[in-house]
């Protein structure tokens, strides 16, 4: 990718090399060897002083077109050569050079112009009564003509690129996972239909709707908004085959391929969709609560961006409503919610509302990572073997995002609440040792140890304390295998 990118970049280079010699150099028209005219002058070299002596050309209505085409060229070639830098810089992976393009386009429209008209009136132009046959074009001119082809390879690399670009994109994103159950479904045959079945197809599109919306979903904890978009794209379109057009069941698609472009940035896209998400829950009465909790998260997130706060409140208060009906009040995905409306009245300047509801998220990831923790530490016989992840990473890339938000939130706030930032230092301290990062344990620990010792007679020193013991000993310990 990066010597295609190079080589547009030198095709740039040497398309505007070419016009710019061939508007200003001296070889348009050769008499012979000791005369020439171009677009400005004719000049004759005086072999007593060893030197051109040039006076300006008549000017003609035809001159004159030729003279403003090749300027125009030259300005549309620099601004197009320009512009491809800033969008090597600025634009996301996989976009497409338009404007570069077209600003090339236009240059090679103007030299072709230029040359064709120069061609068909070159007798007016020069205004020599000599015979046209004593004379020939000169390199210049030839210059012009080649322009035009030189154009037409930088455009054709530069859609190259990009398309080379946009088929990686797809390939990390979910074609490398997908590729093999795509082959009977592709190429599905009236024989092939027989023998397979048309229930075990519908199986084989199910088992692709999952992994497209697993792959999506892991892409987008790990912020790769744009390596998300074929997976999310794939589940539509295999729910659609699925299940029809307008079927509840395509919310959880439409909702991926929202949160994707709302990452890019696209929003009105996103309004689309969401619109279309809405519209086939409404459709469905029977829906169930999980598929509203999901909506009505995604509505608010797209409220916050918009900057529409109140609608954001109402929609996150909605959401969580119907995931404390699905999953209970004490879920941690209901405090997802809870999170994300105290993000809001962070926003509106409501600190006291949103430290107590970020208190109330905090609970709530403490008392499930405890018991997670203590859980794992029954199950497995040798506790040097706890390095092993028990935590999926876009689960925990998700979650450390949230407890980061609250602990820097609490930490800057003027009258921190040291209980606080014990509690949420020691969740994430937690959520790295399941995870297998030690390293970043130990350093979340400590920051609760100091906190907690603050705090004469806390509930939490002595759970901390266990903790950093153990990594501890993790750390200077023998390696699990190594006698």
């Amino acid at each position: 990718m990066v010597y295609l990118l190079l080589f547009v970049t030198l095709l740039h280079l040497i398309t505007l090399a070419m016009l710019f010699i061939a508007t200003m150099e001296k070889s348009w028209w050769v008499w012979d060897g000791l005369q020439n005219s171009d677009l400005w002058y004719n000049c004759r070299f005086d072999n007593f002083t060893g030197t051109w002596l040039c006076a300006s050309s008549k000017e003609t209505d035809w001159l004159q077109a030729v003279q403003v085409l090749m300027v125009l060229s030259v300005v549309f070639s620099s601004v197009s050569f320009l512009v491809f830098l800033g969008q090597l810089f600025t634009m996301s992976k996989g976009g497409i050079f338009y404007f570069t393009g077209l600003c090339q386009v236009f240059a090679g429209l103007m030299a072709f112009s230029a040359a064709l008209i120069y061609t068909l009136h070159i007798k007016e132009i020069l205004q020599d009564s000599r015979e046209l046959t004593a004379g020939h074009f000169g390199y210049c001119f030839i210059l012009a003509w080649l322009t035009l082809l030189v154009v037409q390879v930088t455009c054709v690399t530069g859609v190259y690129v990009r398309d080379v670009g946009h088929q990686q994109a797809d390939w990390v994103g979910i074609h490398e996972r997908i590729c093999q159950l795509l082959v009977p479904i592709r190429t599905a045959t009236l024989d092939s239909l027989k023998q397979t079945g048309s229930i075990e197809m519908q199986i084989k599109k199910l088992e692709l709707i999952e992994i497209c919306r697993l792959v999506a979903q892991s892409k987008l904890s790990e912020r790769k908004h744009r390596e998300a978009l074929p997976a999310a794209h794939f589940c539509l379109r295999c729910s659609i085959d699925v299940h029809g057009p307008s079927n509840v069941q395509l919310v959880p698609a439409y909702l991926l391929l929202a949160e994707a472009n709302m990452g890019l940035g696209d929003l009105d896209l996103v309004t689309e969709l969401l619109a279309q998400a809405e519209w086939a829950v409404l459709k469905s009465p029977d829906c169930g609560h999980a598929v509203h909790h999901q909506l009505q998260r995604s509505l608010g997130r797209l409220h916050m961006a918009t900057g529409k706060l109140e609608a954001a409140l109402f929609n996150f208060a909605n959401d969580i409503y119907f995931a404390s009906e699905e999953y209970g009040l004490d879920s941690t995905i209901t405090c997802g919610g809870y999170f994300l409306m105290a993000d809001v009245f962070a926003k509106q300047g409501k600190t006291t509302i949103a430290r107590s509801m970020y208190s109330q998220v905090a609970h709530t990831w403490h008392c499930h990572l405890t018991k997670h923790f203590k859980t794992h530490l029954q199950n497995v016989p040798n506790v040097k073997m706890l390095l092993d992840t028990s935590y999926e990473k876009p689960q925990q890339v998700e979650v450390d995002e949230m407890l980061r938000t609250m602990l820097e939130f609490e930490q800057n706030y003027p009258k921190k609440d040291l209980s606080q930032v014990a509690l949420v230092a020691h969740c994430l301290a937690m959520l790295w040792y399941l995870g297998g990062d030690s390293l970043k344990a130990l350093q979340f620990g400590g920051t609760a140890l100091e906190a907690v010792q603050l705090i004469p007679h806390h509930d939490l020193t002595e759970p901390i304390q266990d903790l950093l013991q153990l990594l501890c000993g993790q750390q200077t310990g023998p390696h699990p295998g190594s006698e």
